[in-house]
C-alpha cells in the first residue's frame, strides 16, 4: 500500500464532499410517498437503505388465516420491485431487520412457534438480498418470548433484544440474545425484577458491548423507562450500568442510539411531567448520567417518538406519531433537532383520514431521510398499508400528502429538562447485577432450526400509483405497466452512467471487507481512500482485469466513520463514500 503525503487542500476537499453528501445532496434523489398493500393488513416496521440507494422494509401482513412476515423492496425513487411473505408458524410478526455481512437481510420478531412449545417464540430469519430464504431459527420455552430488535454485530453474528416470561425473576424479563452468523446461540441473558421488564431496542457500542432500552413495571406503580449498558458477553462487569427513570405515570423507551460523543440518546414518551402524553427524549453520558431531557407536544393530546438516529452532521432525527386535536386519528410525524435536542423542524405526514405511524427512520445516502410505517389513508387499499416516505433534509418536505408545517413556537411546545435527576427516578443504587443467565437444556428450551418458507418466489402485491411526473431524477427512466386484475406493477429502470462506482456492502462492519465495483476504466486506475480529515488509509493501482473482477478491500485497522473513495484514471476522478460501523 502506497502512502500519500497529507496536504491541507485534501482536507478541504474531503470536508466539502462530506457536507455535500450530508446536506446539499438532498436534490439528487426525488422525494416520494409510497403505499404498498391490498385489502388486508400490511405494516412496515423497519427500513434500511441498500447500496443501490433503494430500500428494504420488513413488517407483517394479513394472509388468511394468519399473519405472515413480510418484506418489501423499493427502488431509489419509491417504486415497488418485489414483495415476499413468509410463514413460520401461526401468526408471525416482524419488528426489526438489518443488513447482514453478505448483503442479505436478518429479521426478528415473534411467532406462534411450530414446535412443541405452547406460546410465542422469538424468531430469526435470514434471507438473500432478493428475498430468498436461507434459514429460520426460533428460540423459546414454555411461555412467551418476543424479539423486538436485531442488529448485525462486528463479528458477523447478531444481537437480539426482547422480552420473555419463561425465565427470570418474575413476570416478563428483558433479554438479550447473541448468536453466530447462522443463528446458533452464543449466549442468552435476561434482566429484570419481580414485575414486567422488556427491551425494545439494542445497539452494539463502540467498545464491543451493548446498549439496550425499554421499560419496567418492577420499581413503582407505573411503567418506567429502562436503559442498560452491558459488556460483550451481556454482563455488567467492566463498566456496565443500569438506569431506571420516570415519575408517577407511564414512561417508556422505543428506540436508542449511541452518539458520536460516546453518550446515548433515547426516544419514547412520558405522562408524568406534562398534562398530556408527550414525546420524550433523554440524553445520557457514556457512564449513564442524565445530561438533559426534553418533552415535545405537537398541539395534540398524544405524541410518541418511536425511532431516533443521529445524522452524519451531528443533529438528531426522530419519527413517531401525533394525535392532534381535530385530527381523525394519529398521523405520522418526524422531528429534526440540534444535537442538544432543540427543534429545527417538524412535519406531519398523512391525509388525516386514517391511522398513520412512522415506525423507523433512517438517514439516506443523499443526506435526506426516509421512514417506514403504516397508514390507513382512504386513498390506499382499504385496510392498513405499508407506508414509506422519503423526504429532503432542510425542511422535511416530501412529494405529496404532507401535512407538515415548519416548526414554530405556536406549533411545538418544548419543555426542556422536565425531568431533573433529583426528581426523576434515576436510580444508580438499584442492583445492576439483575442479569439471569439462562441454562439452555432440552427440558426447558425449544430451539428450531428448520427452514420454513411458503412462497419460494417473490410475490408482487401491487402499489398505489403516483403519476410518473412526480419522479424526476437525472439519468433515470421509468416505465410502468398496470395489470388491474392482479394489481401488479412492473418497473423498468435505467441508470447507466459511464464509470459508475458501487460499494457493497455499505455500510460495512468495522474490520470486514467490502467490494468496490467500477463499470469501466481507461487504462489503469488509482484507488485512494481517505478519512474525513484527509488521511489516506488505502491506495492502490488497478488494471482493467482487476476492475472487472471487483476490488476487495479490507478495513482492518480503520476507525468507525465515513471515508471518501476516489478512482482516478485517464478520464478523470470519480468519487463515492463508504461508512464503517460496529
Amino acid at each position: 500500500m502506497k502512502k500519500k503525503a497529507f496536504y491541507f487542500p485534501a482536507v478541504v476537499a474531503a470536508v466539502a464532499l462530506f457536507f455535500a453528501l450530508c446536506s446539499s445532496a438532498h436534490a439528487q434523489i426525488p422525494q416520494f410517498q409510497t403505499l404498498v398493500g391490498n385489502a388486508t393488513l400490511q405494516v412496515g416496521r423497519s427500513i434500511k437503505q441498500l447500496p443501490d440507494s433503494g430500500y428494504i422494509v420488513a413488517g407483517y401482513r394479513g394472509v388468511t388465516p394468519n399473519i405472515d412476515v413480510y418484506l418489501v423492496r423499493l427502488n431509489a425513487i419509491g417504486n415497488l420491485l418485489w414483495t415476499s411473505s413468509y410463514n413460520i408458524g401461526g401468526d408471525d410478526y416482524a419488528y426489526s431487520l438489518d443488513i447482514t455481512a453478505d448483503g442479505g437481510f436478518i429479521i426478528t420478531g415473534s411467532t406462534v412457534n411450530p414446535n412443541s412449545c405452547t406460546h410465542n417464540d422469538v424468531f430469526l430469519m435470514k434471507t438473500t438480498n432478493t428475498g430468498v430464504l436461507v434459514w429460520t431459527r426460533t428460540y423459546g420455552a414454555t411461555a412467551v418470548e418476543e424479539g423486538s430488535c436485531v442488529q448485525t454485530t462486528s463479528d458477523g453474528g447478531f444481537i437480539v433484544s426482547g422480552r420473555s416470561n419463561s425465565f427470570g425473576a418474575g413476570d416478563y424479563d428483558a433479554f438479550l440474545l447473541k448468536t453466530t452468523s447462522t443463528g446458533v446461540i452464543t449466549w442468552w441473558k435476561s434482566y429484570g425484577w419481580a414485575s414486567a421488564d422488556l427491551f425494545q431496542s439494542v445497539q452494539q457500542t463502540t467498545d464491543g458491548g451493548y446498549i439496550a432500552g425499554g421499560a419496567t413495571f418492577s420499581l413503582g406503580n407505573a411503567k418506567q423507562s429502562l436503559i442498560a449498558k452491558v459488556n460483550a458477553t451481556g454482563d455488567f462487569t467492566g463498566g456496565g450500568w443500569c438506569r431506571i427513570f420516570g415519575g408517577a405515570q407511564d414512561e417508556g423507551i422505543w428506540s436508542l442510539r449511541q452518539t458520536r460523543d460516546g453518550g446515548y440518546i433515547t426516544a419514547g414518551f412520558e405522562q408524568s411531567y406534562t398534562p398530556t402524553t408527550d414525546a420524550f427524549i433523554v440524553k445520557f453520558s457514556a457512564l449513564g448520567g442524565v445530561l438533559w431531557n426534553h418533552t415535545y407536544e405537537h398541539s395534540s393530546n398524544w405524541d410518541e417518538f418511536l425511532s431516533v438516529k443521529e445524522t452524519c452532521t451531528g443533529e438528531l432525527i426522530f419519527s413517531g406519531y401525533c394525535r392532534d386535536v381535530g385530527f381523525a386519528g394519529p398521523n405520522a410525524h418526524v422531528v429534526k433537532t440540534t444535537s442538544l435536542g432543540f427543534p429545527i423542524w417538524g412535519r406531519v405526514y398523512g391525509d388525516n383520514t386514517g391511522t398513520d405511524y412512522a415506525w423507523e427512520i433512517i438517514q439516506t445516502s443523499d443526506g435526506g431521510y426516509a421512514f417506514a410505517g403504516q397508514t390507513g389513508m382512504t386513498v390506499g387499499f382499504g385496510n392498513t398499508d405499508t407506508y414509506v416516505v422519503k423526504m429532503e433534509s432542510i425542511t422535511g418536505t416530501s412529494a405529496c400528502r404532507d401535512l407538515g408545517i415548519i416548526d414554530s413556537t405556536n406549533i411545538w411546545t418544548l419543555t426542556a429538562d422536565a425531568v431533573l435527576p433529583a426528581v426523576s427516578r434515576l436510580v444508580s443504587e438499584f442492583p445492576i447485577v439483575a442479569s439471569r443467565i439462562i441454562p439452555i437444556d432440552s427440558t426447558l428450551w425449544c430451539y428450531s432450526e428448520g427452514a420454513i418458507y411458503t412462497n419460494p418466489c417473490p410475490v408482487i402485491n401491487g402499489l398505489l400509483q403516483n403519476t410518473q411526473d412526480k419522479y424526476s431524477a437525472p439519468g433515470v427512466v421509468a416505465e410502468f405497466a398496470r395489470a388491474d386484475a392482479q394489481e401488479q406493477i412492473m418497473f423498468k429502470q435505467s441508470t447507466v452512467e459511464a464509470g459508475q462506482l458501487r460499494v457493497v456492502p455499505n455500510p460495512v462492519e468495522n474490520g470486514s471487507s467490502f467490494v468496490l465495483e467500477v463499470s469501466a476504466i481507461a487504462g489503469e486506475a488509482t484507488v485512494t481512500i481517505t478519512d474525513m480529515l484527509g488521511k489516506t488509509v488505502y491506495e492502490h493501482v488497478y488494471t482493467q482485469p482487476n476492475v472487472q473482477e471487483g476490488m476487495n478491500i479490507a478495513t482492518s485497522g480503520w476507525n468507525n466513520g465515513t471515508y471518501i473513495i476516489s478512482v482516478k484514471d485517464a478520464t478523470g476522478v470519480r468519487t463515492t463514500h463508504i461508512m464503517l460501523r460496529r
